[in-house]
């Protein structure tokens, strides 16, 4: 690769809407935690939109975009998702100046404790950038409603 690319944004949400026509990009349900009062925890289906820049070149294939979750701990992968970066015109130089954005959607994976987990971007498996995903553990309070008064037999 002709530079070092750029992140400029790793956000986490539940759905993303491409706007047929300007293209545009809508994220749902933006979150930057999960809270759970029991492990191991099965993490739903999430996206993860990844913004970066700073690619130079004209490829002769595409470029491997791979989304990993990591324990940082331990370094067990718990997730890893691959796509693929390419021009429509086989042709096209890149200039440095592009923004990128890919929606990349993840799949459930159990979290077996609470912590801070890494999810890590790759292009061409070299190291792009990283951003924390947050796992606590919450107890569930339940509220301490008084009890009604027992109703009283009529007084005769």
């Amino acid at each position: 690769m002709n530079s070092d690319p750029v992140i400029l944004g790793i956000f986490f949400c539940d759905s993303v809407i491409q706007e047929a026509g300007t293209g545009k990009h809508s994220l749902i349900g933006c979150f930057n935690q999960w809270n759970s009062n029991r492990f191991p925890f099965n993490v739903p289906p999430f996206y993860a939109f990844i913004s970066f820049t700073n690619i130079k070149g004209k490829f002769e294939k595409p470029l491997n975009v791979t989304v990993r979750i990591e324990d940082p701990n331990s370094g067990l992968v718990l997730s890893n998702v691959s796509a693929l970066l390419g021009a429509t015109n086989p042709d096209y130089q890149f200039l440095g100046f592009e923004v990128v954005q890919m929606p990349i959607l993840l799949m459930p994976f159990p979290i077996y404790a609470p912590g801070a987990f890494s999810l890590v971007v790759l292009l061409n498996n070299e190291k792009i950038g990283h951003r924390d995903l947050i796992v606590s553990s919450v107890t569930i309070d339940r509220p301490n409603f008084p009890l009604p008064p027992l109703p009283q037999p009529p007084s005769n």
